[in-house]
């Protein structure tokens, strides 16, 4: 017997498909909740709001991008900033909820375990944490910046430099922090 599809996962769903018709501006709780088949208290008991709701979905898409692959690193980070652009109206709206901190404590976290386990085990514990820490940041930096220009330019210069300055470089940075 499959596990039973909890509430938050419901209204998720039934957001990202209302999101392909229509701006978040344009849905309302009622919709949401009868395209999901719970009731409203259990969208208030999940959810403070559509905006929250919003968040929830933005974290749980870019989540699944970052730890999901097994290529280079960055063509995670690739794949969620073109995510993103495609859904500018769900990751602006996101950005004005989500505390500016834990945005991109979000994104340093989830990026820098992601590259964490791209690196070769060989490293010490402590250089594998300085590394991932290092580029984490860097490319944090380069999202933000993104961001906060307001997501209307396709991210692929973004990414392009990012690979121009990242590419191949963390197993050097590696080598000389062992020396």
């Amino acid at each position: 017997m499959a596990p039973p599809i909890d509430a938050r996962e419901k209204l998720g769903t039934a957001l990202r498909q209302a999101l392909t018709q229509m701006p978040l501006s344009k849905i309302s709780v009622s919709a949401l909740t009868r395209a999901a088949g719970v009731t409203r208290q259990a969208f208030y008991y999940h959810f403070s709001s559509l905006n929250d709701l919003n968040s929830w979905v933005f974290r749980e898409e870019v989540t699944a991008r970052l730890t999901t692959g097994s290529g280079e690193w960055l063509d995670a980070i690739e794949t969620t900033m073109l995510w993103m652009h495609d859904h500018r109206d769900e990751t602006a709206s996101a950005m004005k909820t989500i505390e500016p901190n834990d945005l991109w404590a979000f994104f340093a976290s989830h990026i820098q375990e992601l590259i964490e386990s791209r690196l070769p085990g060989t490293a010490t514990a402590t250089a594998r944490d300085v590394v991932a820490q290092h580029f984490a940041l860097a490319t944090t930096a380069h999202i933000a910046q993104w961001m906060l220009s307001g997501l209307e330019v396709n991210p692929s210069l973004a990414i392009a430099r990012m690979r121009v300055l990242m590419t191949d470089q963390t197993t050097p940075a590696l080598a000389r922090l062992a020396q």
